[in-house]
């Protein structure tokens, strides 16, 4: 191997690296904006999942092949349909995640001066577990 060579195969591993990472960011944009924007019919939830069901349904209704089609579908489809909803459910766990901590600071800076007065005084739950570990770690102030 040449050092040309060698320098060209580390270039073409970073540019796959790159790329790859390039398509899941793309897909991950996509899955975080449908999931925000469309949670109960979202096509990054149902789409994968209405495949998987024809799939097995298709398994269970191949006749004679029966036994090999379900197996099939369980060593095929399931495994990847799987990992995809774990990526959702990781993703729309950040995504919830994201929304609780907007919507306390919100009533931080906000909704409690709409409130009675005594509400003023009051924290978001966020807030005070933010206090709570500072103080735990023993760290004060911001």
């Amino acid at each position: 191997m040449t050092i040309a060579s060698a320098i060209w195969s580390a270039h073409v591993s970073v540019m796959a690296r790159s790329a790859r990472g390039e398509n899941y960011l793309r897909v991950r944009r996509w899955v975080d904006r449908d999931l925000a924007a469309y949670p109960r019919d979202s096509l990054a939830l149902w789409g994968p999942t209405g495949i998987a069901i024809l799939a097995l349904v298709g398994a269970y209704n191949a006749g004679p092949a029966e036994p090999v089609a379900v197996a099939l579908f369980w060593l095929l489809i399931a495994p990847p349909w799987g990992a995809w909803m774990g990526f959702l459910l990781w993703r729309a766990s950040r995504i919830i995640r994201f929304e609780a901590i907007k919507g306390d600071r919100e009533y931080d800076q906000r909704g409690k001066f709409l409130l009675p007065p005594e509400y003023a005084r009051s924290e978001s739950v966020a807030a005070a577990s933010r206090r709570e570990r500072r103080r735990k770690l023993g760290r004060t102030g911001r």
